[in-house]
């Protein structure tokens, strides 16, 4: 199954400046790669989450939804249950509780990146900035974990 995952969502780690695996870097997850998608999330104790991308732009799906809208769902082993989602002008923030086996469970947050463009760079710096600083203090918050990182 882990070589399998690993040929499906091609994660990658990336050094940080002060720290190695900083950043996993993958593909937003496909409805068939989702349960790979949060595995890894689990295995590697990632705490944070950074999507780059919609869901959907020009009526096309650029990648899965893995969050629940309300309640919970279920990805294999994996459940992902919704505890808050806050919207502003860039950024959404989505904090879940995520619990492996029906046993240990750990808070993962979101931020969900709305202003980068599906060619480009985004217009504007000031969301990206507020993006980096909050992920920041979540970083500090949580203990440096690795940080997902996902576009299309």
């Amino acid at each position: 199954m882990r070589e399998w995952f690993r040929i499906q969502l091609s994660p990658f780690s990336l050094k940080g400046y002060r720290q190695k695996d900083y950043f996993i870097a993958t593909q937003g997850p496909l409805p068939h790669t989702v349960e790979d998608f949060w595995r890894m999330v689990w295995e590697w104790k990632c705490h944070t989450t950074v999507m780059l991308t919609e869901v959907q732009e020009r009526e096309q799906e650029k990648c899965f939804q893995y969050w629940p809208a309300d309640g919970s769902v279920t990805h294999g082993e994996i459940n992902i249950e919704i505890k808050s989602d806050t919207i502003s002008e860039a950024i959404s923030v989505r904090d879940f509780l995520v619990t492996f086996n029906q046993e240990k469970s750990r808070p993962v947050r979101q931020f969900h990146f709305h202003g980068w463009p599906e060619i480009g760079i985004p217009a504007e710096g000031k969301g990206m900035i507020d993006l980096i600083a909050a992920v920041q203090k979540q970083q500090q918050q949580t203990g440096n974990h690795p940080i997902t990182v996902h576009c299309r």
